[in-house]
């Protein structure tokens, strides 16, 4: 019997282990799906199957001694949709290989979001995603620095002195990053970043205060740099939400937006305010992006059950719907609009599934900060923070796609898991339950 318990005891302890460093091993699982590109690390069938199997030993044996293989949210149904549309879009696609690419990226962001939305089941646990999810922000910033695609100064000049750092300190690794996708992902940890700031101090709560402190600075100065107008846009929205869940009346300003709005259109500054926000280097004026959003809408008609195809969008829509504003050799490559492009990729069923999951988790959201945890008042801050990253991602995604099935899109994702799971563990507490 005393044989039989020892390997028991070792498998115990090592189940425990597995599970408490969940967040490490499975990152390096999608560190492999997305930070590669496509041409350095191929996936072929023999590695995807091995990739399989090592992460469906790890995750069985991790959850094997307490029993947490699964933790049911929510977002379940949401996702479980997402998840049988893609042997419809297997179907449905005319370039697999293309498909088969951001299948690949899709389940990174798959395996970011439900990692933290299982692994988040205390405020000390939601504490350390936090410090995660911002030192990878602050690497990626300091990557972006030498990999960004530099602006070409539309709204100002970059200074000569980033022009001779990138020269100086060439990375042993060159890649090139889109400033518009860098500044998407990085917006909503920016957020994060605000929420850890003014969460109260304590033992302990000095690393988070001064990693938050350092990733507020170096990532709001790459979202500047980078000149991205709807990571702008998203980064003061984010701002909004964060001090309208801490002091209520603040939602009271949204009441101005639409008297602003009226008042600029007599005025006749709207348009032209538009055309210079909405622009498309393409393009370079606003009638650019809406003709781009109608081919989108045709093909969400045509396509309404199926979607074209995840990660299509740049061959089919000039096949089958050409775009008479853009040269043809110009770069198309998603809708510039989030839920477009989710519609797009996967349909009707797809698009609806997205809505169900933003209009779930503002639930959520709300649901925890009512919640009576006056004891848990780091955690309500960082569930503020994040909740207002992910409000950056959806205001960016009404002008772009950024956070869908890009490389660095997984860590948007992994920040929403951390949302639906710092939540659902706040309105547990507060209902005197265990989570």
């Amino acid at each position: 019997f005393g044989e039989f318990c020892m390997p028991m005891t070792i498998i115990r302890a090592l189940s425990r282990t597995l599970d408490t460093l969940r967040p490490l091993w499975v990152g390096l699982f999608v560190a492999v799906l997305a930070v590669p590109s496509p041409e350095r690390l191929p996936l072929t069938r023999d590695r995807a199957l091995a990739l399989a199997a090592a992460f469906l030993l790890l995750w069985l044996l991790a959850g094997w001694a307490d029993h947490t293989w699964w933790r049911p949210t929510p977002l379940d149904i949401p996702w479980l949709i997402w998840l049988l549309l893609i042997p419809v879009t297997l179907w449905a696609t005319a370039v697999p290989e293309q498909t088969y690419a951001a299948l690949r990226l899709f389940v990174a962001q798959a395996l970011a979001f439900w990692t933290l939305a299982a692994w988040v089941r205390t405020p000390r646990r939601a504490a350390w995603a936090a410090v995660g999810l911002l030192a990878a922000g602050v690497l990626l910033a300091v990557l972006g620095l030498f990999w960004m695609q530099w602006p070409s100064g539309y709204l100002f000049p970059v200074p000569e002195r980033l022009r001779a750092l990138r020269e100086h300190y060439a990375l042993p690794i060159q890649e090139s990053v889109n400033k518009n996708i860098l500044a998407g992902v990085l917006a909503p940890l920016w957020g994060l970043s605000l929420g850890a700031i003014f969460a109260p101090r304590g033992k302990g709560r000095w690393v988070l205060r001064a990693l938050a402190l350092a990733a507020a600075g170096l990532i709001g100065s790459m979202v500047v740099l980078s000149q991205s107008r709807g990571s702008w846009v998203g980064s003061v929205a984010a701002v909004y939400v964060l001090l309208a869940l801490t002091w209520r009346p603040t939602w009271l300003g949204l009441l101005a937006f639409p008297p602003a709005v009226v008042l600029l259109r007599q005025q006749g500054r709207l348009l032209p305010l538009l055309d210079r926000a909405l622009a498309l280097e393409q393009t370079g004026n606003l009638a650019g992006r809406v003709e781009l959003w109608s081919r989108a809408l045709y093909a969400m008609q045509d396509f309404v059950f199926t979607g074209i195809g995840m990660g299509t969008f740049s061959r089919v829509i000039p096949l089958l719907y050409p775009l008479f504003l853009y040269s043809p050799n110009a770069s198309v490559p998603h809708a510039h609009n989030l839920l477009l492009q989710v519609g797009v990729d996967l349909g009707l069923f797809g698009l609806i599934a997205f809505l169900a999951m933003i209009l779930v988790t503002a639930a959520l959201v709300r649901q925890a900060l009512r919640a009576p945890a006056a004891d848990q008042a780091t955690a309500r801050w960082l569930l503020r923070g994040a909740a207002a990253g992910c409000t950056a991602i959806l205001v960016h995604g009404l002008v772009d796609a950024a956070t869908w099935n890009t490389r660095p899109a997984f860590l948007a994702w992994a920040l929403w898991g951390l949302v639906v799971g710092l939540a659902m563990t706040l309105s547990a507490r507060g209902a005197g339950g265990t989570s």
